[in-house]
């Protein structure tokens, strides 16, 4: 069964409620007075939304899978990193525009200075089987919608490609400083596709439905 849950912009305005999940009030300019409790994150939808199938459908299923492309990327690595304890089991993020990447020195949202979070959560986290999926040919630093900024461009890079490799390769050296356990694969990218949400997904299938 698939199921695509709608963030309509009426519900979730901006970004700071979508792809930065209502953690912060503002997600630009984090601070302990401006994060909200777990409850407020739009990240507490999905668990509650697959309980809920699960009861409608009377099914047995314990986990789910979920796949999310650009700002569903944004999304999907997020909610992994700040909830490692959901009942999510694998995830594809798809050409990710960019990350809050596993490193100190930066601030959130680009970094996981003032994020709030413990290496514990973060040790969790690398738990997930999480799939950095990026297009070969996604490479226009001129796309629509792309973030540009002195931070995020000095420190990911200026493509969705370059950021894409930047969050994994920073991601390993994280998990090696913590000696925590790495889950988190980068497939090999994909050949001949760029920002298409259409052939990103037929490829991603193969790792929805891995075991």
């Amino acid at each position: 069964m698939v199921f695509a849950p709608e963030f309509n912009n009426t519900d979730f305005p901006s970004g700071d409620q979508y792809n930065l999940a209502n953690i912060f009030e503002d997600g630009d300019n984090p601070s302990i007075e401006t994060f909200n409790s777990n409850e407020k994150w739009t990240f507490s939808i999905l668990d509650q939304l697959f309980e809920h199938v699960v009861k409608v459908f009377n099914g047995n299923q314990t986990n789910y899978n979920a796949w999310g492309h650009s700002a569903g990327a944004q999304f999907l690595h997020r909610f992994i990193i700040y909830q490692p304890e959901s009942k999510l089991n694998i995830a594809i993020c798809s050409n990710a525009g960019w990350y809050t990447v596993p490193e100190k020195e930066i601030s959130f949202p680009y970094g996981l200075n003032k994020s709030q979070l413990n290496d514990s959560t973060l040790t969790k986290a690398f738990l997930k089987k999480l799939y950095v999926h990026l297009g070969e040919e996604d490479t226009d630093a001129n796309s629509p919608s792309l973030r540009h900024n002195d931070i995020v461009d000095a420190q990911q890079g200026l493509t969705r490609r370059a950021r894409g490799r930047y969050f994994f390769e920073m991601t390993q050296k994280t998990s090696g400083n913590l000696d925590a356990q790495l889950n988190w694969v980068k497939p090999q990218e994909v050949k001949d596709v760029s920002h298409d949400y259409k052939l990103m997904a037929k490829d991603a299938l193969q790792y929805l439905q891995a075991k």
